[in-house]
């Protein structure tokens, strides 16, 4: 029985993931949702220690 559960449980998770899809997509349609991925991008603009160097 242990081995049938187990190909089981795999099966239900794939059904959340389509879900989870679902909400990214709303969340990249949303405006306000973009605003807070726009803000996760400009981190790499801060990894510019590069101005430093020219202070030689």
């Amino acid at each position: 029985r242990l081995v049938t559960e187990g190909p089981t449980v795999p099966n239900p998770p794939k059904p959340v993931n389509l879900e989870e899809h679902e909400c990214v997509e709303e969340t990249y349609m949303d405006p306000d949702h973009a605003e807070y991925n726009i803000k996760v991008p400009p981190p790499p603009l801060v990894q510019k220690p590069k101005p430093p160097i020219q202070r030689n």
